[in-house]
């Protein structure tokens, strides 16, 4: 059990975050209007370190006068979460009359309507950063590119020859079967990872677009065996995973062992089975989730 949250605390913040965001929309150069915000934004403490996760969905209303007249539409973000990048982020503009907005100008304005969304959703994760934290793989970088995803990070120690372990405990409130189909099955892993996933006949296995990789060496309700190693490793070097599964009342304790880590990783793995695996799926799926103690060795 997580004693007094000891390991772990979770806080949601949406009676703040959401009029936050509203704010900093409204008060942009271009009138945005009739906002709404609908998703959870979580502020997760760990042994002192804090990490965000949230996925949005973000609509509203925007105007703006061009020369003699005022053209209005609307505005989309259907998922705006902590691995947003300017880059990726799907941003859907509509216009409420085009036959009457100039032809010629409707690619550039659209461009520079997004990039005004996007410079207040920046602005958002500072502010977020200033009230609950600056998260901890952000202490050295700009707070407006929070919470980058795990293949954003690069580590200098890769290639070393000396490894280590990890241990880590997880409990869902789903059952062995559940939670190995979720883990194995490309349909499921596509939506918890979100990006390209392939499994071929001999269970070799590539997530995050390529940046994961492995194979499958045992699929059963009682346990998952693989190797796994992240593309950035160097050439040969790759870790054994062993995660078991332990009806527990209710629910199921995944119980993580995995060896063989290059010296210098064990913090960015530690973190993508954490939150590029378990807490995506807690969010995707709505398995409820309990965190247990993580042990190096």
């Amino acid at each position: 059990m997580n004693v007094n949250n000891w390991h772990w605390t979770e806080k949601n913040i949406n009676s703040w975050a959401h009029p936050a965001l509203e704010k900093h929309l409204k008060e942009s150069p271009i009138p945005f209007s009739s906002i709404s915000v609908a998703g959870d934004i979580d502020v997760n403490n760990r042994k002192n370190r804090l990490f965000y996760f949230y996925e949005l969905v973000v609509k509203g209303n925007w105007s703006e006068n061009i020369g003699l007249f005022k053209h209005s539409g609307k505005f989309e973000l259907p998922d705006f979460n902590n691995d947003s990048t300017e880059k990726d982020l799907e941003i859907q503009i509509s216009f409420d009359d085009l036959s009457a907005f100039p032809s010629d100008n409707v690619s550039s304005f659209k461009s520079e309507l997004k990039k005004e969304i996007w410079k207040c959703l920046a602005d958002f994760r500072i502010e977020m950063e200033n009230v609950y934290g600056t998260p901890k793989s952000e202490t050295a970088k700009s707070s407006a590119k929070a919470n980058a995803s795990y293949v954003e990070l690069k580590s200098e120690e890769v290639g070393k020859a000396s490894v280590s372990s990890l241990e880590l405990s997880f409990k869902f409130n789903a059952s062995p079967q559940i939670l190995k189909d979720t883990l194995t099955k490309p349909e499921n892993i596509q939506i918890w990872s979100r990006s390209n996933v392939t499994i071929d006949k001999e269970n070799n296995f590539s997530l995050l677009n390529g940046n994961i990789i492995g194979k499958f060496l045992i699929i059963s309700d009682e346990k998952l065996d693989m190797k796994w190693r992240s593309a950035d490793w160097k050439d040969g070097v790759e870790s054994d995973v062993t995660i078991l599964f332990q009806c527990e009342g209710s629910g199921t304790v995944c119980k993580l062992s995995q060896k063989g880590i290059p010296w210098g990783e064990k913090d960015r793995v530690e973190n993508c089975w954490r939150d590029v695996y378990f807490n995506r799926i807690k969010m995707d799926f709505g398995y409820y989730l309990t965190v247990f103690e993580c042990v190096y060795y």
